[in-house]
């Protein structure tokens, strides 16, 4: 059959990632583009073709058990057809496909989309500060900030010249530990999380990922070079607390053009970490150095997980695309309808999860005396290494005298 009976096609997909092993397609493991593809041969809408032959494109990935409100997909499929209505009879309902649109051949649902935001709503608990951060005894926490008092001085002479990144860091480290060392004491209120938490974790949001692009070869597993793992986070921030039947939550709203391989699960687990008192907050400013790799950081747990809308608002104004209608994520009835599936399937099934269980496996490795206590001592190390580093820049920086002088 002739692929000029087939047009290229955008499909706007919402699903409830939970019982899925990530949305790629894999080979012997249940995936939602392995769900797409039994779906579309199922509907014979192959029509005798190899699934790799489709031209199938994804705005991006998402890890084992993340959900998605709006993902946008695409392939060459039969045109004259309702694709979506043909496609819905034949998927799971934890599985959606909200519309479909022609698209222009060139369309590329990665390479077009010029942002993503996601959402990570979890509970409180996974936010509040544990008692053990009073109990530890010769806490290395406080070896640190003296280590950071007797350099300082030596900081700020190096970086007279201009503000530099790592005292903005330092500065925060004392307010950070006194805070969730008093927090810590309190049972865990929506009042004191909306009123000192959170402003203090969207100051740490602040600091650490939205003033200036970062690279963050450390907040994956992808084998990539820190020059080539620089990204652009627009947004973080973090929600007021709410009540549900099952607990207090919390959201999380990152957004940001591309991500990488457990970049956002990480982002979120480091600012546990600190606000755990397991690292001090200036460890974020050295994961950022290129010279420092192969950290350890602590991953947040992916069920909380969900990728709200891909965006593709630059093409409401290309001809080519006008041409077929609204861009579907930048259509409001398939907002509406992303908008509906997300409260009425992925948050009753993130609220209903055994999340003691997953709190406890992912606190079960990340809150340990000896973890808190590398963790604070390899600070004092990379600080070291960070100073040495600029005291030899400044010792060969030439200054070159003005003429008046």
């Amino acid at each position: 059959m002739s692929r000029r009976q087939f047009i290229h096609t955008a499909l706007a997909v919402g699903y409830v990632g939970t019982t899925y092993f990530g949305s790629q397609f894999q080979v012997n493991v249940k995936t939602v583009e392995g769900t797409i593809y039994e779906a579309l041969e199922a509907s014979g809408l192959l029509e005798g073709r190899e699934v790799k032959t489709i031209g199938w494109t994804r705005c991006s990935r998402t890890d084992r058990y993340v959900s998605a409100s709006m993902a946008i997909y695409s392939c060459y499929l039969r045109a004259g057809l309702d694709i979506t209505e043909i496609l819905n009879a034949k998927l799971p309902d934890s599985i959606r496909v909200y519309k479909h649109l022609r698209v222009p051949p060139k369309f590329n649902a990665k390479t077009m989309c010029i942002g993503r935001a996601y959402e990570y709503v979890a509970p409180l608990e996974l936010f509040w500060p544990k008692p053990f951060v009073k109990e530890v005894k010769n806490d290395p926490s406080e070896s640190y900030l003296n280590h950071v008092r007797e350099l300082m001085p030596s900081i700020t002479e190096l970086f007279v010249a201009r503000k530099h990144d790592l005292e903005k860091f330092l500065v925060m480290d004392s307010e950070v530990l006194r805070t969730i060392k008093e927090i810590s004491l309190i049972p865990p209120s929506i009042e004191v999380f909306n009123t000192r938490l959170r402003p203090l974790l969207n100051g740490l949001a602040d600091r650490a990922f939205l003033t200036s692009v970062r690279a963050y070869h450390n907040f994956t597993d992808e084998a990539i070079r820190p020059s080539a793992a620089s990204r652009k986070i627009t947004l973080l921030t973090i929600s007021e607390a709410w009540p549900e039947k099952t607990g207090i939550y919390v959201r999380v709203d990152v957004v940001g053009q591309a991500f990488l391989l457990w970049q956002i699960r990480r982002m979120i687990g480091t600012l546990i970490g600190v606000i755990q008192g397991i690292l001090p907050f200036s460890y974020i400013y050295f994961a950022f150095q290129p010279t420092v790799t192969n950290l350890k950081l602590p991953t947040a747990p992916g069920n909380f997980l969900l990728l709200k809308r891909p965006q593709y608002s630059h093409l409401l104004n290309r001809t080519d695309y006008k041409q077929y209608g609204t861009f579907l994520s930048e259509d409001e009835d398939v907002q509406r309808m992303s908008d509906t599936f997300k409260a009425s399937q992925i948050y009753p099934q993130i609220y209903s999860l055994a999340y003691n269980d997953i709190l406890n496996e992912f606190f079960d490795g990340l809150l340990t005396s000896e973890r808190r206590t590398w963790f604070w001592s390899h600070a004092s190390t990379l600080l070291e290494k960070d100073v040495l580093i600029h005291r030899t820049i400044a010792e060969r920086t030439v200054v070159i005298p003005s003429p008046n002088q």
